[in-house]
Parts: structure tokens; C-alpha cells; sequence
């Protein structure tokens, strides 16, 4: 996933201007943010939109930007980072107050979830306890899988959920079940995330660039033949057949399968398995990207020639790019692979969801509205029932 162009940053130059607000942050250079002396936030784009990397604790956090909504979202994200959330949170718990309306949610005490009241959080369309339900859900695992397994069976024909979006117990059991290395998971979320056309990015929104390689990566046991599968198969979602590919790199970084192993399947790829027709597919810039994350120089000629024929969307990927990666040597190239957040298994499904901020948020929206509340004080651009699942990746830094 390459940084953000000028094209890119003009785009979000409301959101740059936003963030230059916070006078804890110096803008090293444009859309490159430090704090103190430490980089703390800067941006990317490939096809699947923009996205901004946030430094969480120890580690980069990855947040949808391409729209007002997710802008929104991540501006809440950086404040909570900043340390200065708690007042605009208790602010805007006053002015509820003020006008007399409903107790805010305090939630359940830690640790107080059963079972079955974990699954009943996951796939309930109004619950505000999905977050805690996630996270004590570790505690029952033994309990919950056989159910979350269920979820997912019944989850076999994605259409269903068009007109059901504020059903989610299908996306939450993925997370929770790769968490868990649950291996009967694989050909189930297998054959959900291949159905045909783009019905899959309509029921489960940015998960799929977002988090869907190392869901996969995390539940496939090593097993690397269906993801090969799903990367060529020409029916399924052109995004899905590339989180195929980032799964076989989040299992390189993982250190679960050799590096050579997986550049060699995508030498095939580039040298006859992938269409070269004219109607080409995303599938050729997700495949030059996730390449080069694992040092290219051995497909030089093969990537070369995919430029040469106009394979590539230059705007996601460029040959000087290849280049430089190369120039930066073997060894450069993998630890920053292995530091990517996004290149990791899912270990930590609260964690894995946190950039699902605005979904969070909508969802109280919506309860507030159906008590009769106002909703006026609530952030513009964030409005109606919760998206289809949030939004998470197909391409590399």
C-alpha cells in the first residue's frame, strides 16, 4: 500500500485541516504528523480507498478514510489517542443530561457474560454489548465456538443480508473464530467470501480490504491451496481474490510459510495463471503490491513485463516503486513486513475491530432516536441505520 500522493492528500485536506487543530501533534510534512518525536500519523491509498495509519501504544493502528463518515471516525480514534476523548465524552454527557433524557449506557459489569449471552450480544441488531461481548468471549471459548460455527453455516448465501443490515453475528463469529485458530472456520468463511460479484462487499463493507487476509490467514491452519483457489477464481470479488493474496503474505510474516514458497505461486501468477485480457482485474495490482512486500527482485522480469503490458494501475503501484524496495535490500524489506500491523493474524478480536468506531456510534445514534431523543448533538455526517460492517486492506506500505 503505497503513502499518499498529492492527489490523495488534496482529497482530505478537510481531515488535514482537522488535525492540525491538535497542537499536540507538527506536521513534519504534509500529511506526515509526529508527536513529540515520534511519527503519529500519516496516510495511504490503493483502490480500495484511503486510509490513515495511526500510532496506537506500540503499534500502527489502520483506519478507513475515504469518506466523511470514516473521517469522523478517526478523528474520535486520534482524540481518544491524545487523551482528550473522556472530556468530549463527558461534555456530551451533560448536555443528555440537561435535556432530561435516558441514563447514558454504562454497560455490564467485567466478566459478567455468560455463554449464551455473549451470542445473544453478537447477533442481536440493537445490542450496545457486541464490544464486551468480544471480549469475554475467551472466557466461554470452549462454550461459544460450536455456536459461532452455527452463525457462520447458516451465513451461506450472503444475498440474505442485503436488506438486513444491522445483522452482524456473521462478521463478528470470523473475527472471534480466527482469533481462536479455529480451523473448521476456513471452508466456511471460504465459501461466504466466494460468492460471486460484489454481494460480499455489500454485507460486509471494508472488512474485506480491511481484515480479510489475515482472517483467512488465521483460521487456514497453513493450508494454502484453497486460498491459491480463491485468488484465481474469476467469479469471486475482485478485492476478496486479493485478501487471498495478503493471506498468503500474513502467513510469511507470520513465519508459518516460506517466504519462496509463496513468491514462487506468485510467479505463476504473473507468468500464466491470471487473465491478461483486456477487462484485467484489481487482482494484477494486489498481486504486484503483495510481491513486492516480500522483496521482488527474484519476479523483476515477470512484474516488468506486467508493467509493459499495462497490467498495473501505476496510481496503485508503480515500477519505481518496485525499484526502491529492491534498492532497500532483502533484509529492509522483510522486517517491515513484519512489523506491519496488517500483514499479523488476528489475536485480539476487540483490538482487530477498533476501527469500528462509527458503527458503534450509529448504532447509539439510532437507539437514541427511537426513545425520541435528539440526535443534533451527535457529529455531522453520521446518520441512519449502522453501515454494513465497517470498513479494513488489499496492498501493503
Amino acid at each position: 500500500m503505497k503513502h499518499a500522493g498529492d492527489d490523495a492528500l488534496d482529497a482530505l485536506e478537510d481531515l488535514l485541516q482537522s488535525v492540525r487543530k491538535y497542537t499536540q501533534l507538527r506536521e513534519k510534512k504534509r500529511g506526515t504528523f509526529y508527536r513529540k518525536s515520534v511519527a503519529f500519523l500519516h496516510f495511504h491509498e490503493d483502490p480500495a480507498g484511503l486510509f490513515a495509519d495511526l500510532k496506537a501504544g506500540d503499534e500502527w493502528e489502520r483506519l478507513p478514510v475515504s469518506s466523511r463518515t470514516q473521517q469522523k471516525a478517526m478523528e474520535k480514534r486520534l482524540a481518544l489517542e491524545l487523551g482528550i476523548s473522556q472530556v468530549r465524552t463527558r461534555s456530551r454527557a451533560n448536555r443528555s443530561s440537561d435535556r432530561g433524557s435516558a441514563t447514558p449506557n454504562v454497560g455490564r459489569a467485567k466478566g459478567s457474560m455468560t455463554a449464551s449471552e455473549i451470542i445473544a450480544a453478537l447477533e442481536s441488531r440493537d445490542s450496545r454489548d457486541w464490544r464486551q461481548a468480544l471480549a469475554e468471549a475467551p472466557n466461554h471459548r470452549e462454550e461459544i465456538i460450536p455456536a459461532l460455527l452455527e452463525i457462520l453455516e447458516q451465513a451461506d448465501n450472503p444475498v440474505k443480508f442485503i436488506d438486513d443490515e444491522d445483522y452482524n453475528g456473521h462478521i463478528f463469529a470470523m473475527y472471534l473464530l480466527a482469533q481462536f485458530r479455529e480451523v473448521r472456520a476456513y471452508p466456511l468463511i471460504l465459501k461466504f467470501v466466494s460468492f460471486p460479484g460484489d454481494v460480499i462487499r455489500d454485507v460486509t463493507g471494508d472488512v474485506v480490504p480491511q481484515d480479510l487476509a489475515a482472517i483467512l490467514a488465521s483460521v487456514s491452519g497453513g493450508d494454502t491451496r484453497p486460498l491459491m483457489e480463491l485468488a484465481e477464481n474469476e467469479e469471486a470479488n475482485e478485492y476478496v481474490r486479493v485478501a487471498a493474496l495478503g493471506a498468503l503474505v500474513c502467513l510469511v510474516a507470520s513465519g508459518l510459510k516460506p517466504r519462496e514458497e509463496v513468491l514462487e505461486y506468485f510467479g505463476t501468477l504473473l507468468r500464466q495463471a491470471l487473465s491478461r485480457g483486456e477487462d484485467h482485474s484489481f487482482i494484477w495490482d494486489g498481486l504486484v503490491g503483495y510481491a513486492t512486500d516480500l522483496y521482488p527482485e527474484e519476479l523483476y522480469g515477470d512484474i516488468k513485463r506486467a508493467f509493459d503490458e499495462g497490467l498495473i494501475n501505476e496510481g496503485f503501484v508503480s515500477l519505481s516503486e518496485v525499484d526502491r524496495e529492491i534498492a532497500r535490500g532483502k533484509a529492509t524489506t522483510l522486517e517491515r513486513l513484519s512489523r506491519d500491523p496488517l500483514s499479523r493474524l488476528i489475536d485480539d478480536a476487540v483490538r482487530a475491530t477498533g476501527w469500528w468506531a462509527v458503527f458503534e456510534e450509529r448504532q447509539e445514534r439510532r437507539t437514541r432516536r427511537s426513545r425520541g431523543d435528539s440526535a443534533g448533538d451527535w457529529p455531522s455526517g453520521i446518520s441512519g441505520s449502522p453501515p454494513s460492517p465497517p470498513k479494513k486492506k488489499s496492498g501493503r506500505k
